[in-house]
């Protein structure tokens, strides 16, 4: 059904309103940020500043809208193109809510013809008119724009900023005539960067892969920890490990012929990272990884910065999530030596507890009186902290070997593929008993998760002093656990009903449940066995 927008004048539609909406544009603007991801696709945002303005300024944001197409998209544009509008609101209680506007408009005919801006103009006026009753008094943070088009990127010479004016100022002057609006249709050859489910996995190994476990041994100075003795081992699957095996390396060995012990703390990690190496290439890059236990949250702090900081021809690719280091690859050039990871994060728990379950046979974790340990008396006491450091390192090899031994005889899973338990447990489901043909798991687009988001909170944090007599106090231990093994849960896309950016549904979690998931395409997902 084809609908038309009566014809009318906007206030701003006079040559001194004009003006002043463009200054208050352009003050309201902190700074804007363009984005050039693939040959397809244009980004550009304007970041506004307090006091933001506000959803239901039609004018306003359509004028800031038609200045991001006119800077960065019209000088770009070939081929068929069309764009969407996103807008990222804070809402009165604090919560920043991010959400495309409508389907795209395009900005092209059929036939790759530039639809005259004026009506663009229109159609940019209109897709955001229906939210300016709905959020009348929100702010408005950002508004960005993403433009796709299916031709090759052309590099016409961008307007100046008197001829971008000049062309805002002419189409906002005709003010807003009749438009028939035209469905925009889809890129041609443009691939889905992301599937629409989870993908099944199938196994990517034939053989298990050996690896490295290592320790540091650090002593405080001036409220700094540096190292003193670094050790590793190679461990290989199905082989014995052996205490001779580990290598070790101690500070105080190089006092003769370095004077401070900063220096010979440095030349420790210089000697570890280089019998690295040495063994990497002996094996022929059969191995990838070394292990430290805690490295997250203490060797590898110091480890990164001796790497930064003595390596400069090393390039190095930290992950960090949550200000937590989980992995640290070391490259020459575009390839890959290898990387440091946290045992930790595989097999969370003390290296004694761990090494009770796992490797008994291996012995117990020593301990050594952290407090008594001196830089004056490291060379006397460094028979008892090598013994220490090593047993930690058997320890750590002997869990881990146990660990990929039990995952891959189970699963068929190697842990040394992955980084985090979270991840290991994923792929093993993924793997073994997800059945992505008759049960997918729907994966969310941005829309959807913001909403869903919305909906869903955690515990509460509560400061206040109970009271009461007579009274029985009930809890329930891993209570998600047995539901999600105990019940169907729910399968297949979505079916939304309702607006998804509805006011009403911000009110509270009944009218996000209300409005949400009602029915099914597909039916429950079974529960495992």
């Amino acid at each position: 059904m084809k609908m038309k927008m009566r014809a009318y004048t906007t206030d701003s539609a006079n040559t001194a309103s004009i003006g002043l909406l463009l200054n208050r544009l352009y003050q309201k603007i902190e700074r804007t940020t363009p984005q050039d991801p693939h040959p397809g696709l244009i980004i550009a945002t304007h970041h506004f500043k307090k006091p933001y303005p506000l959803v239901h300024e039609i004018d306003l944001l359509s004028l800031a809208t038609l200045g991001l197409l006119i800077q960065f998209a019209y000088p770009s544009l070939s081929g068929y193109a069309k764009f969407t509008i996103s807008l990222t609101m804070m809402r009165s209680y604090g919560e920043e809510i991010s959400f495309t506007t409508g389907p795209a408009i395009p900005l092209t005919y059929q036939d790759c013809e530039f639809i005259p801006k004026n009506e663009v103009y229109a159609q940019i006026s209109r897709s955001l008119m229906k939210y300016a009753e709905i959020y009348d008094e929100d702010n408005l943070v950002r508004l960005m724009i993403r433009v796709y088009m299916d031709g090759k990127k052309m590099y016409r010479p961008s307007l100046s900023s008197e001829e971008r004016d000049s062309t805002l100022y002419s189409i906002m002057k005709a003010g807003l005539s009749e438009i028939e609006p035209i469905t925009a249709r889809a890129i041609r050859n443009r691939k889905r960067s992301y599937p629409r489910h989870i993908q099944a996995l199938k196994p990517s190994r034939t053989e298990l892969k050996p690896f490295l476990v290592a320790d540091t041994e650090t002593i405080l100075i001036d409220n700094e920890h540096k190292p003193y003795a670094v050790g590793l081992l190679l461990v290989r699957p199905g082989k014995e490990i052996k205490n001779q095996l580990i290598d070790t390396y101690f500070s105080e060995d190089h006092s003769l012929i370095l004077d401070s012990f900063e220096e010979r703390s440095t030349k420790v990690l210089f000697d570890f990272l280089k019998r690295i190496l040495a063994i990497f290439r002996k094996e022929k890059s059969a191995f990838t990884t070394i292990y430290f236990h805690n490295f997250s949250r203490f060797d590898g702090i110091f480890l990164l910065k001796h790497l930064a900081c003595h390596h400069k021809s090393y390039k190095l690719k930290p992950l960090v999530r949550n200000h937590r280091l989980y992995e640290i690859a070391v490259y020459s050039g575009k390839n890959k030596f290898f990387c440091f990871r946290d045992s930790l994060n595989l097999l969370p728990g003390k290296l004694s507890d761990l090494a009770k379950n796992l490797c008994p046979d291996l012995g117990q974790k020593g301990s050594i009186p952290y407090d008594e340990v001196k830089l004056s008396n490291l060379v006397s006491m460094k028979k008892s902290l090598l013994d220490y450091m090593k047993q930690d390192i058997l320890l750590l090899g002997g869990i881990m070997q146990k660990a990929q031994e039990i995952s891959w005889k189970l699963y068929n899973v190697d842990i040394e593929s992955k980084i985090t338990l979270a991840s290991l447990a994923l792929s093993i489901y993924r793997l073994k008993y997800y059945d992505s043909k008759n049960w997918p798991i729907h994966i969310p687009n941005k829309n959807e998760d913001s909403f869903i988001r919305r909906g869903y909170y955690g515990g509460h944090t509560d400061t206040y002093k109970p009271y009461g007599e007579d009274l029985y106090y009930y809890d329930v231990n891993s209570l998600y656990p047995f539901v999600m093994k105990e019940f169907p849960m729910p399968g297949g896309d979505p079916v939304w009903h309702g607006n998804l950016v509805g006011k009403d549904l911000d009110d509270s979690l009944f009218g996000f449940l209300e409005a949400y998931v009602v029915s099914l395409k597909r039916p429950f997902l079974p529960r495992q066995e």
